[in-house]
């Protein structure tokens, strides 16, 4: 296997020693979604071969993955593990892919290891062959040749943060055939555009039974943050080095509450409060009050959900200029007071925020397509998670991306002039026209 080199990427393994990847799920939260996936994984009865998991960005999909990784791995269930990531070049292509994955399967099921051996010996250009080639070589014909019947799981996350993702897609679902009683793939991702139109394509085929999970920030979500919440304050109110000075009633039940609700469900958003409450160099009341109030120290409490928010923005291919637009009127409208007289949420509808923004049918949801994992875009255009409004309304935090009252304001207050133009001109015809002939 060590023909395999540089092909082989340990980090993008669930199983390795990088400390800056996803933690696994907080013991006692996510717990129903590990209980179906792992119930799943168990069923040799299930028709279905392939789950997808997905949702927006910062809901924990990769701690689930990563828990589920190890609750097979130890019940001997698990084939392999593959983990994209966007910034790091080995982990964001197809290029050590297969080889990885090949690599793990040869320790999971030995009975592949003298079949995989062979196709490296046989060819040791293999892992610069196309994805097809490799997929074939070294994972389906040594799976089918094994003596090992037993269906264990492929875990893929982060298939997003891959650059050409769809001929990932593409190979595992040529070889279903083949692999049927052999391989289970859970694939994990945001629900961006294209992966969703492969899965609602695939869900169409009856002999590819599919199954979609989709986590969203439901009331055991919610639970599951307050849960994380209060044993991480208990922890900071048991070793942080000033404990001794805390006051009794430094953190209330208020203050979870809010925090809970800030974070609609979403790990990223708790995890990163946490991570800047429990700073040994300042007092944690003190930054928790930072939170609650958004008031912005010299260090930046929201470093980590702004690089995410940041990067998902910059990578839209929409025009930033229009992007900021939409985000603008959004935003503005969740922040309208809803005694005015006008019909609450009426201006983020898409109808509207194209009329206002003068695009064609069809062009606010177009414009948006690459922003899935954040917004999302039905009727009206809605956030995922409550804190990217707070992020776009902040100039330091969001930069180019920033939205002001103002913005929206004249952009709306334009819409309404060109309304009233419009019809007070077809107005003053219609009368001119019946005084003439009356």
């Amino acid at each position: 296997m060590k023909a395999f080199g540089e092909n082989y990427v340990s980090s993008a393994t669930h199983d390795n020693n990088d400390p800056l990847e996803a933690p696994k799920c907080h013991p006692g939260t996510r717990v129903s979604f590990l209980r179906r996936l792992s119930n799943w994984a168990k069923d040799s009865e299930s028709p279905a071969s392939v789950t997808w998991l997905h949702g927006p960005a910062g809901a924990g999909k990769s701690a689930i993955a990563r828990s589920l990784a190890q609750i097979l791995d130890n019940d001997s269930l698990l084939a392999g593990s593959f983990f994209f990531f966007r910034t790091d070049s080995r982990r964001n292509s197809v290029n050590p892919f297969v080889a990885t994955l090949a690599y793990q399967i040869a320790g999971f099921i030995p009975d592949t290891l003298q079949h995989i051996a062979t196709a490296v010996e046989k060819d040791p250009t293999i892992c610069s062959r196309s994805l097809e080639t490799q997929f074939k070589k070294l994972i389906a014909d040594p799976i089918c040749a094994s003596q090992t019947f037993v269906r264990k799981l492929l875990i893929i996350d982060g298939l997003d943060e891959c650059i050409n993702r769809m001929a990932i897609l593409k190979v595992f679902f040529d070889n279903l055939p083949r692999l049927q009683g052999h391989f289970k793939f859970l694939i994990i991702s945001r629900p961006e555009y294209d992966i969703q139109r492969f899965f609602e394509s695939a869900a169409t085929n009856p002999g590819q039974l599919v199954d979609t999970i989709e986590l969203l920030g439901d009331l055991q979500a919610f639970e599951d943050v307050r849960v994380y919440l209060r044993d991480n304050f208990d922890r900071i109110t048991r070793t942080h080095p000033l404990r001794a000075h805390f006051m009794s009633d430094w953190l209330s039940d208020d203050a979870i509450e809010r925090l809970v609700e800030k974070s609609s469900g979403h790990f990223i958003y708790a995890s990163t409060v946490i991570k800047y409450i429990e700073n040994d160099r300042d007092r944690p009341h003190k930054r928790l009050d930072d939170i609650l109030k958004l008031r912005m120290s010299s260090q930046n409490p929201y470093a980590a959900l702004d690089a995410l928010y940041f990067d998902i923005l910059t990578s839209s291919r929409a025009d930033h200029g229009l992007l900021v637009n939409i985000l603008s009127i959004v935003v503005q409208d969740d922040r309208f007071p809803r005694q005015y007289s006008y019909e609450w949420r009426v201006m983020k509808s898409t109808h509207m925020l194209e009329a206002i923004l003068v695009l064609e049918p069809g062009g606010c949801e177009l414009e948006l397509l690459n922003l899935k994992s954040l917004v999302e875009v039905k009727d009206t255009v809605n956030f995922w998670h409550k804190s990217f409004s707070d992020f776009l309304l902040d100039p330091f935090r969001s930069q180019e991306f920033h939205v002001s009252s103002a913005n929206a304001c004249t952009l709306i207050a334009k819409y309404c002039l060109r309304w009233l133009s419009s019809n007070l001109s077809e107005q003053r015809f219609r009368t001119m026209y019946i005084n003439d002939f009356s």
